[in-house]
């Protein structure tokens, strides 16, 4: 971070502002309200803005660079989705467990409505729950794991994919740096030009680029299931598996959700978001 850069204006507090203003606006407004609207635009300038002098104060990829850049998208579509073409309302919908009784989803907060619109992305064990969200088994969707097999199964992840993350981003970095250049960005106008070296360069750098994305999205998604579910053991059935397995890769679709057996010691499924 930059000493003269102010920190009211760091790219961390603006999503912090983003989240909160999509937080109010589920909880306090009602469906079609105006300033729902309002909201959705004040995100996007929002977001902007953050990306416009992301480069002021962050000055890494690494791990938390990476996830302050993608989070800061997050307020501005979970505000279009949920509040503007989905329309849900205080009142109207809930989002906690579908086993809550009816009784106890009238005491909860508006504020505890808008946490879990704006922080719950599949919504799982809720009426809301997204397609075909990952089970613990195929076979049988009520199995759950063990609290100690969980935590050990997460706990090992995390330590797995940082060294698989290093390995993968120095793999991208030997590359030779003269073949990826602007010039080379065009192909197939260029055909006859390209070389053996560079065709394997590019592979190379494909192949570490997605190995490094797939670790950064299950690292963290593993390390907030650790935290959580230590701290609240009964939320385990909602930190269902992030990817999904190999046997699901005979489609397009199956392919982009494919998740690898090191994802977790747990078994892994495919992720399918709601159209």
């Amino acid at each position: 971070m930059y000493l003269h850069s102010p920190i009211h204006l760091h790219p961390l507090i603006l999503f912090l502002l983003g989240n909160i203003v999509t937080t109010a606006t589920a909880a306090y407004t009602p469906k079609y309200s105006p300033i729902r609207y309002v909201s959705f635009l004040l995100n996007l300038i929002i977001c902007c803005f953050a990306l416009s002098t992301f480069h002021q104060y962050i000055n890494t990829t690494g791990w938390a660079g990476r996830a302050l850049a993608g989070s800061i998208f997050t307020c501005s579509v979970v505000n279009a989705d949920r509040l503007l073409i989905r329309q849900w309302s205080y009142g109207h919908d809930f989002l906690g467990r579908s086993s809550t009784p009816t009784s106890e989803r009238k005491t909860q907060s508006r504020w505890e409505f808008g946490s879990q619109v704006s922080g719950s992305t599949r919504c799982t064990g809720s009426e809301k729950e997204v397609s075909n969200v990952p089970y613990f088994s195929t076979q049988n969707k009520e199995y759950r794991p063990s609290l100690t097999i969980f935590l050990l199964g997460h706990l090992f992840t995390v330590i797995a994919l940082h060294y698989l993350n290093t390995f993968a981003i120095s793999f991208q970095s030997q590359a030779n740096e003269s073949l990826i250049t602007d010039s080379h960005i065009r192909l197939l106008t260029r055909y006859g030009d390209v070389s053996g070296e560079e065709i394997l360069t590019r592979v190379r750098v494909s192949i570490g680029y997605w190995v490094a994305q797939y670790c950064f999205l299950q690292l963290f998604y593993s390390l907030a299931a650790f935290v959580a579910v230590s701290l609240d053991p009964a939320s385990l059935p909602s930190w269902r598996p992030l990817f999904g397995s190999l046997a699901d890769a005979t489609t397009v679709r199956g392919f982009w959700g494919l998740g690898f057996p090191l994802s977790s010691p747990l078994p892994c499924y495919q992720i399918r978001y709601h159209p």
